[in-house]
């Protein structure tokens, strides 16, 4: 039994189940948020990302979110772009090129 329906079959009552973007609203909110919500009784949490182009100061991300049990596709972004800015507003350069795992940050 896999741990969705190990979790389905033995909760009893509600079930919270999140769905984010890794990234927003910060380049590096995604370990908060899922400390956060791990730690506030989440059940599951699902992340989502895949990055189109990594630019200067900026990252274009597309995501979809599925039910997690027919994993039919609600809604598809296709197009996001996230700016890196400085305290005066400015854009500026994020040092990012290539997609960063939560598990190679915890290392």
């Amino acid at each position: 039994m896999n741990r969705i329906d190990k979790l389905f079959s033995e909760k009893k009552g509600d079930i919270l189940n999140v769905y984010f973007t890794a990234g927003f609203p910060a380049l590096d909110s995604t370990n908060i948020l899922v400390k956060a919500l791990e730690s506030s009784g989440a059940d599951i949490i699902e992340i989502g990302i895949d990055v189109v182009k990594f630019g200067n100061s900026s990252l274009t991300l597309k995501c979809e979110a599925r039910n997690m049990m027919t994993r039919e596709t609600i809604i598809t972004i296709d197009s996001t772009t996230m700016v890196s800015l400085d305290v005066d507003g400015k854009p500026r350069p994020h040092g990012k090129t290539q997609i960063e795992y939560v598990s190679d940050r915890l290392k």
